[in-house]
């Protein structure tokens, strides 16, 4: 017998299309609104591939669960694993047709190089998140108070309606090749991304805490509404 990373059931999380694995574990635990949490305090709400790797995992449960008796509301591992490479796939394909438009407006405008890096160098932080998931809290925050300190955040952007648009932290004016007011744009979203890095220099990349399905369907969405904003304010783009 093999002792399952995984209990033969999963519990529906909200928005989200896939359930949330039940690890085989003592010192792992979720709450409704399928928080997960780590007795031991190695990491905060670790998910699926940092618990597999764990080697202080506490089994509850020596049972092996066969294919053919996972269905319905029971976890498929198989199936979690073909989806994560499906919405992977998607993002590869999003970043490869942004890039090709970006190489045709470069051709109708040699001055847009600077566009075309800018738009690639997005694309790729919004992928990172997909595929590494969001950088944890404390480096959030790292991020954040540096932002908040900076001469170059905007906040309360008027926008063509005259009404005035917020955010929490705000955007970023400093070069980064974003458009400020960009919802996506917003630095309460750019920040969690792991390879955005600080047009002036004043913090780095970070590591992702690991592959989220939320994750990645929120960078998906992110990056078909971005690429259609950063090309509609391309000049040679009619």
């Amino acid at each position: 017998m093999i002792t399952n990373p995984v209990l033969p059931k999963a519990m529906p999380c909200k928005n989200s299309a896939i359930n949330l694995p039940i690890i085989n574990c003592s010192y792992w635990s979720t709450d409704g609104d399928c928080k997960t949490n780590c007795s031991l305090k190695i990491i905060e709400s670790p998910d699926l591939n940092f618990c597999l790797k764990c080697d202080k995992r506490n089994p509850i449960e020596n049972s092996f669960v066969k294919p053919s008796e996972i269905k319905n509301n029971i976890l498929d591992l198989k199936n979690l694993e073909e989806n994560r490479k499906k919405y992977t796939e998607k993002i590869e394909e999003k970043i490869k047709e942004s890039i090709q438009r970006g190489h045709e407006i470069n051709k109708k405008q040699q001055n847009e190089k600077s566009f075309l890096e800018k738009t690639t160098t997005y694309l790729k932080a919004e992928s990172s998140q997909a595929t590494q998931g969001k950088i944890s809290k404390e480096n959030f925050e790292k991020r954040k108070e540096i932002c908040l300190k900076c001469e170059y955040r905007a906040n309360d952007i008027v926008q063509k309606n005259g009404q005035p648009l917020h955010d929490t932290i705000g955007w970023c004016k400093g070069g980064c090749g974003c458009t400020v007011g960009n919802p996506r744009a917003a630095l309460s979203e750019k920040l969690y991304m792991p390879t955005l890095r600080c047009p002036k220099g004043k913090f780095a990349e970070e590591k992702g805490e690991g592959f989220k399905v939320e994750d990645t369907i929120d960078s998906v969405k992110g990056i078909i509404k971005s690429v259609k904003n950063l090309l509609g304010k391309d000049p040679s783009n009619k």
